[in-house]
């Protein structure tokens, strides 16, 4: 008697379960002349790819009842808007008659500079759009794409650069090039400093070949962000001649790449005061070209 009475209060108790649900009203959505909405609420995209994001706008329609065009409203909004590009730029978008999408392209720029991961926001406008937005037109749900483009570049941090660098030149190759230059970076206080800079070409046997017999470091103040720095009018090493003593100077401009670990250098040498080293040579102007790795 006791397990007939627990199968009658189970049963009862399912059966009002059921009812009650039954009784709960369903998600009507009135939308008559249909909707629009986002596909992709989240994505990312490297800062160097070459394919871009595409962002479809979607009609929650039928094709039948597209018969006139269907035009949508978008922002873009984000704390760099110099590091992508959207098309069409002017915010508008417009789904062709009989169809029932169409596309906003997202195409990053790649910088060269570690500046970090960027979000981008692209958000239907309820604006200036003749039918509702978001799924159901209900305005909550598929309204917002979100795109973070991840940074391919690396930090330049002083610390990290110091030590011995290596690499080739652009001399000429009747006269011993391309040389192997060599330089050394230091930290002094707050100043960077590079050593070295003119050294192989100025030691060359195959045509200058004066021993330096004193160094002078180069400071230079470079630019954490995208790594390039100016070669000031600087004193940078002595050599001996025939037992006479000649100082050199250096001029030109340089980078540095992080994520490769790696100097790119331009400079003239010259005598004191200012006349170029190259003219002896008979190449007026020329300026060396060197790319140097840690060692």
């Amino acid at each position: 008697m006791k397990q007939l009475n627990l199968r009658i209060f189970t049963l009862i108790m399912f059966t009002s379960i059921l009812i009650g649900c039954q009784q709960e009203p369903g998600v009507i959505f009135n939308t008559p002349n249909g909707f629009i909405q986002i596909d992709k609420t989240s994505s990312s995209i490297d800062e160097n790819s070459e394919i871009p994001i595409t962002i479809s706008i979607q009609f929650g329609g039928s094709v039948s009842q597209n018969t006139s065009g269907i035009t949508a409203n978008f922002t873009v909004a984000s704390s760099d808007l110099t590091r992508f590009t959207v098309s069409p730029s002017t915010g508008t978008i417009e789904i062709p008659v009989g169809e029932l999408s169409a596309d906003i392209t997202f195409t990053p720029i790649d910088n060269l500079i570690a500046d970090g991961a960027l979000d981008v926001v692209i958000e239907l406008s309820a604006e200036g759009n003749n039918i509702p937005i978001g799924l159901g037109g209900e305005g909550i749900l598929n309204t917002i794409s979100t795109i973070t483009i991840l940074d391919n570049d690396c930090a330049i941090i002083l610390e990290e650069m110091v030590g011995n660098y290596s690499g080739t030149d652009n001399w000429i190759a009747s006269a011993g090039g391309p040389l192997k230059p060599k330089i050394t970076t230091s930290i002094d206080g707050s100043s960077f400093n590079i050593t070295g800079v003119g050294y192989a070409w100025l030691e060359n046997p195959s045509f200058w070949g004066e021993p330096v017999v004193a160094e002078s470091s180069i400071t230079i103040d470079i630019d954490l962000i995208t790594g390039e720095f100016e070669i000031p009018y600087t004193y940078t090493a002595t050599t001996i001649y025939n037992g006479d003593l000649y100082n050199y100077y250096a001029k030109g401009k340089g980078k540095y790449y992080a994520c490769s670990d790696t100097f790119e250098l331009e400079y003239e040498l010259f005598w004191a005061p200012d006349d170029d080293v190259a003219s002896a040579f008979g190449a007026p102007g020329f300026v060396w070209r060197e790319t140097l790795i840690r060692q």
